[in-house]
């Protein structure tokens, strides 16, 4: 199953041999290469906040091969909504981070890292590791109509994928570009902004920004 496509239930409603502390860059830069260090906050992130242990737990009773998935490849996304320039609140559960699954999809010479969520629709990030350079792009589905990119769009799409304003990414370790590799990273981002079909199809212009951790097992081949 697509990754971008796959219901996570969110949740129950929806080569460096040794590791260096490495300071976090302000999430208000664009960076064009990412970090090897120490993640900040790993701990937080290994364990499982109340929605991930209640998935866990009813995917370990239904003897669900996504158990032992979720385990090694999972994310869990920070993320604050802009309307008109204009904070929106954020709604429990996800301010305590929203929980999804994650993808690290490796390529001839290059990694394509996923972390999305959805329910007939979504949304997500993808990273595109080449060399020691990387590329973060937001994107978001619904089962209708609704987005534009750029205010010259003729027409309205239900899928949208932004380009970052600002990003950063601390990975804990160089990727290998090898098969079976757990990799775990910590992303800032800041959108750039798009634009969202508002009443009466007036335009409302629309931004992203957060924090995310991820977790996954390098692998060839894409959920399907």
């Amino acid at each position: 199953m697509n990754i971008k496509n796959f219901i996570v239930f969110s949740i129950l409603i929806a080569t460096c041999s040794c590791k260096h502390k490495v300071k976090v860059s302000s999430p208000y830069v664009y960076n064009h290469t990412y970090h090897i260090g120490d993640i900040p906050k790993l701990n937080d992130f290994q364990t499982y906040n109340v929605y991930e242990k209640s998935f866990d737990s009813i995917m370990a009773k239904a003897q669900s091969p996504l158990h032992d998935f979720f385990k090694y490849n999972r994310g869990r996304i920070f993320i604050t909504n802009y309307e008109n320039g204009k904070q929106k609140p954020v709604q429990k559960p996800f301010d305590l981070g929203d929980p999804v699954l994650c993808e690290c999809e490796l390529h001839r010479d290059s990694l394509t890292i996923s972390v999305a969520a959805g329910f007939f629709g979504g949304f997500g990030f993808t990273i595109n590791l080449n060399e020691d350079k990387f590329d973060l792009k937001y994107f978001e589905e619904t089962d209708g109509d609704y987005f534009k990119s750029k205010l010259t769009d003729t027409s309205f799409t239900r899928l949208v994928t932004v380009k970052s304003k600002f990003q950063t990414l601390l990975l804990d370790e160089r990727p290998t570009m090898k098969e079976g590799q757990q990799l775990t990273g910590f992303a800032t981002y800041t959108s750039a902004k798009y634009y969202t079909k508002g009443i009466r199809n007036m335009l409302d212009t629309a931004q992203v920004s957060g924090k995310f951790y991820f977790t996954c097992k390098t692998s060839t081949i894409a959920m399907k």
